[in-house]
Order: structure tokens, then sequence, then C-alpha cells
């Protein structure tokens, strides 16, 4: 018959035994083993669900050695997760020769001290952490607490449990030290509140190495290395390192106002910009708060202190992050920001770094559409620190201003230096694009054509539609490239004291062979074939309108509503409506839905409001702004991208 091992009976025992040690109303699952949760306990009081409930992770040992029972090596990405996970998780450490439960809750694990390329981490156990009634009580005071934290039913002050885990600390003992921190306290009394273990919600621990601060059930923050730290105030800077720790632990519960409001109305801003890798941690966080503008206070004073610090392109870079939400005053103080680090890299003759300023000011500009001083301050960083052009993202950022402000064929040449510089392939699009509309169509087209047939090119339903219209346009026209004359063809397609067909349709021809990109001829085009009920005709001109001025929602919605018809194929309309909602998002949904409305048929405003769900995007996402900063190496580096 065949045999169960010694370790499949000793995982068995191990669960058989912890549910039996669990209190009467506990109730304990077995679950999948999905990164080691061997089961969840659930309480129950009176027989009602308290929502409360955690998971286990059981090792088990049928060793007689304490080093053995005591310790375990469990793996580094294991621990990580769990840390990550909403649920608190105890890993429990069952002795069968003892019969007895050993326990720590994973978030209590410090993973400071990993050495490099290591895939576990081993876990010790306090031998005094015995899993019996008095601890069970415990973990349900402290489930408790979780439950309020997780709910923010937190409050000002923090209830917190101070102890000192080593007898003597900098030559001064625990006792001295622990009335000393308590006085020190006193002064953040609107904040902090020592108390015994059973009432507080957040445990202090000092040893003679860190100070760790965190909220039950949680990770926290831990100072690390403290005994190196000067002695003349070592004592004062444990008490604000404690305070700055409760607002760590605050903000990453999710009660984000609350810790930023400790930081700063606590006056800790000193002491925030003496420990970097805190502040570097907290700077998004801390932007996008209503201390928007004391943080830029904080960080321009920083720069002053150390010029060359790597936090003020960070900073910036955070910024930049949430740039589209910022209203117009927290816009001033970014750019007053960078104009000050800007002129004072000029007064240091530092070049380079004007150089970058100037650069960072252009991205600031374009991003809130003053296009002109855009490309100005572009031209500045090309002047003051000729290395940009050696970035092929200098170059196609600046073709891209130029789009903007209508200097096709300029933008054109911007975008091939950029490429020939080694830009990414989604940059052969753009130069298609201005190709497009400085009037080389035969060009653009196979320029197109090309990319949209690379292997990892974006399929954007914009340029697959370009590239079709162009087709459609240069077979019907035979026009390869054109100089525009578009105000000679905006005036003829004026078709305002015209009555005959015949005599509009003629113009509208004529202005396109001015210029084949004249959007007004196009619509005026495109309501002339739907008046003659030919919806196929009336769906390439306006959409070739919608391409042409991209936010004419008009357009796009005739163009979108037109394509319902037996000649156009499907996925011209899918491309029709993917395109649109790109350049209008909700505002073209809003107005498609308004012209539904006025339709009499059901079947067309189920079809097309069917159309629209499977083709519009269920996220909008934008795209993540570039932030570039000096590498050792000469260059330049978004520090988005990884």
């Amino acid at each position: 018959m065949p045999k169960r091992n010694r370790k499949h009976r000793l995982e068995d025992e191990s669960r058989y035994k912890f549910s039996l040690i669990l209190p009467e109303e506990w109730l304990f699952r077995n679950k999948d083993k999905d990164y080691g949760i061997d089961g969840e306990v659930e309480i129950f009081e009176d027989e009602v669900a308290t929502g409360l409930l955690f998971f286990v992770q059981l090792k088990a040992t049928d060793s007689k050695n304490d080093l053995v029972i005591l310790n375990y090596d469990y793996k580094i990405d294991t621990i990580i997760y769990y840390q990550r996970l909403d649920v608190p998780v105890l890993l429990a450490r069952y002795s069968s020769v003892k019969d007895k439960f050993y326990y720590k809750w994973n978030h209590e694990i410090d993973l400071f001290k990993i050495k490099k390329n290591s895939k576990t981490f081993r876990v010790k156990f306090d031998p005094n952490n015995l899993l019996n009634a008095n601890e069970f009580s415990l973990i349900l005071n402290n489930l408790r607490k979780q439950k309020k934290i997780r709910n923010g039913s937190v409050s000002l002050p923090i209830y917190s449990h101070l102890e000192i885990l080593d007898r003597n600390i900098k030559n001064i003992s625990n006792v001295v030290l622990k009335t000393k921190i308590t006085n020190l306290l006193k002064e953040y009394k609107s904040v902090v509140k020592l108390s015994e273990r059973n009432n507080a919600f957040a445990n202090i621990s000092i040893t003679s190495k860190k100070l760790k601060i965190h909220l039950i059930g949680y990770p926290g923050c831990i100072f690390q290395n403290i005994n190196k730290r000067k002695d003349s105030s070592f004592i004062s800077n444990i008490v604000k390192d404690i305070v700055l720790g409760l607002a760590v632990s605050l903000i990453q519960v999710g009660l984000r106002d609350l810790g930023i409001r400790i930081v700063f109305e606590s006056k800790l801003e000193s002491r925030l910009m003496e420990t970097r890798e805190l502040l570097f941690n907290l700077l998004p966080i801390l932007l996008e708060s209503a201390y928007f503008k004391e943080t830029f206070y904080l960080i321009d004073k920083l720069i002053e202190e150390d010029y060359k610090d790597i936090i003020g392109p960070l900073t910036q870079a955070s910024v930049l992050i949430n740039s589209g939400g910022l209203n117009k005053e927290r816009l001033a103080t970014f750019e007053n920001f960078l104009k000050k680090r800007f002129q004072q890299a000029i007064k240091n003759n530092d070049l380079l770094s004007a150089g970058m300023y100037s650069y960072n000011l252009g991205n600031h500009y374009r991003s809130i559409n003053k296009l002109r001083k855009s490309v100005e301050y572009y031209f500045k960083a090309k002047k003051l620190a000729p290395i940009y052009l050696n970035q092929h993202y200098f170059f196609s950022e600046l073709g891209g201003v130029l789009f903007l402000l209508n200097k096709f064929r300029f933008s054109s040449r911007l975008y091939k230096i950029s490429i020939d510089c080694g830009a990414p392939d989604d940059i052969n699009a753009l130069y298609a694009d201005a190709l497009m509309f400085s009037g080389y169509y035969l060009k653009a087209r196979d320029v197109f054509n090309n990319y949209l047939n690379l292997p990892n090119s974006q399929k954007d339903a914009e340029w697959s539609l370009k590239m079709i219209s162009l087709e459609s346009l240069i077979d019907d026209y035979g026009i390869n490239e054109q100089h525009r004359k578009i105000e000679r063809a905006i005036k003829l397609a004026d078709l305002t004291k015209i009555t005959s067909t015949d005599t509009k349709l003629k113009k509208l021809k004529s202005a396109l062979e001015l210029d084949l990109l004249c959007g007004l001829a196009w619509f005026n085009m495109g309501v002339l074939y739907s008046q003659q009920k030919n919806q196929e005709e009336a769906t390439f001109c306006f959409s070739m309108c919608g391409l042409i001025q991209s936010h004419d929602i008009e357009s796009w919605v005739n163009a979108t509503l037109s394509s319902f018809n037996k000649d156009t194929p499907i996925q011209i309309g899918a491309l029709i409506i993917s395109t649109a909602y790109f350049k209008n998002s909700e505002d073209y949904l809003e107005e498609l839905y308004k012209k539904l409305s006025e339709q009499k048929d059901p079947k067309i405003i189920e079809l097309v409001s069917s159309a629209v769900e499977m083709i519009v995007p269920k996220n909008n996402a934008k795209k993540m702004p570039e932030f570039r900063i000096l590498q050792g190496n000469g260059i330049f580096k978004n520090i988005f991208i990884n």
C-alpha cells in the first residue's frame, strides 16, 4: 500500500493542532496554497460575523533543536507579497516535539539586512511569542484596531506604545531615555499620546541600532543605524522622527491628508530635509497635497544648500506626473521654481544645468499650450547645452511644438533628424503626419505604411485612417504633393451665396485642388453628399474633415453616423469611432448620443450604441510625461522609464 511521508503527515498535524488551539468562535478554513497561504481565520462573536479575519502560513518541524525551531527561511518575494495584502498574515511555526506554536506577524519583518541577490530571508521567532489564550485576546484587540485604521476611524492624537528594547543606547540607560523622550513628546501632544499597549494604535520601538514606528498591523517606518547619530541631537531627533514616522504610517494606510498635515503643522520640514531617503519617497505625495507651495519652498531651500543634489529634477518630475490637473496657482509656482533654478544656474555659470532647466521650461510651456514660449526655451537649451543636439527626443519634442504652430515643413525636418538620431519607431508616425500636413501626400502615405508594417508599431486608429485616406486622395485627385494654398482654398470653400448643387461641388473640388487638406471644403462636400443620400462619400468627406480638424466634433459625429451604411467597410467605421474618441473623449460621445436621440429608428440607435461600446476603450489613459536628467555617461535619461 502507498505510504504518506512524514512531511505530509506533519503538515496535516499542524493544521489540525492549529484549529484545535483557536478560540471556540474562531473559524479556521483551509485555503489553496497560493503563495503558501495555508488557511484563513474568521472571528465570530455570539455566532455573529465580526468582519475580522487574518491569513495563516504554517511551517512545522520535528526538530528538537531550538535554533531550527525558532528560525525559518522564507522566500523574500513571498514576504513582500504578504506585506502588500490588505489582510494581515500570521506566520506560525509549529514544533511537534514541544507541541507549541510560535508566531510572528509578517508586517513585523524588517528586510533592511537582505544580502544582495538573496532569494530567502531568515525569520527569527521570539520564544515568548506563543499562541495561547492571552495571545488570542491580544490578536483580537489588534485586529479591531486594524479595522478602525483601515476604515479611517483614527483621529489625533494617536495613542502609541513606546518600548526601549536595549538596556543602554548611546550610553543612556533605557529608563532615562524613555523619560526624556516622553517629556519631549509633550511638544507634539496634539499628534501623539503615549499609552499602554492594550490602548495603543501605534507601536514605537527603539533598539541600539534602529527606531521603528508602525500602526498596528502595518509595516510602518524604520530609521536604521541610529547608533551612528550625533550625541548632541540624538534624543531631540529621535522625538522628531517618531512624529515623522507616525505621519508616514498614516500616509501608508491611505490617511494622506492627516499624515501630511502632521509634517507641516508640527514644523518638521527641516528634519525631513535631513532625512533624504524619506523625503524622496514622500515628494510625489506632498506635491499632490494642499501643501504644494510649502513643498516647493522646502525643495528650493534644499537645492540652495546642496546645488548639485538630484532632488531638483526628481521634484520637477513628480510635479509633471500630475501637471495636467494642476490649477493656475500651482502651475505658476512650478514655473517660478524652474525660472529661479534656471537663473541661479546662469549666475553660477553652470551652463549644462541652465540648459537642462531651460529644456524643462520648454516642456512646461508646451504642456500649458504656450507654444512660442516653449520654442524660445528649447532654443535656449540648445545654445546653453549643445549636448541636446545629440538627443533624439529634443528634435521630436521641438518638432511637435512647431507642428502645433502650423510650421509643418519645419516640423517634418525635425522629426526626420530625430529618427536619424535613433528615435523610437513611433516617431515615424509623427513624421508621416507632419509630411501629410506639409503637402507631401505620397511620401506621407509611404511612411505611414512602412510604420504600420513594423512588428512593434502602435497600430493607432488615427494613423491607419490617415494612411487609408491618403491612398484615396492620391487615387482620386492624382496629387502626390502640393504647395498648400490654405487661405485661397477656404475662400473657395465658402458656399454662403451659392444655391446650385453642381456649382457648389465644382467650387469645393477647385478648393481641394488648391489645398487637399481644406477642412471646410471636406465638411461642405460631406453635407452635399449626405443630402444626396450618398452616405459612403459623406463618410469619407466628414472623416477627412475630422482628421484635418481633429477637435471638430460635429464632423466626427457626422462621419460616425454616415459610416453605418452597406457600402462603407465596418473597419472604417471602427477607425472613425476610435480616432474621434481618442481626440475628443467624452465630449464626442455626448454629442454623438445627443444626435442619436434625434433618430426615430430604434435599430440605428441600438446598432451605433453597441458599436461604440465595443470600440471605445474603458480607460482613456494619459501618456506619462517626460523629465530628463543628465547621467554620468553624458546621456539624458527620462526618469519615468526604468
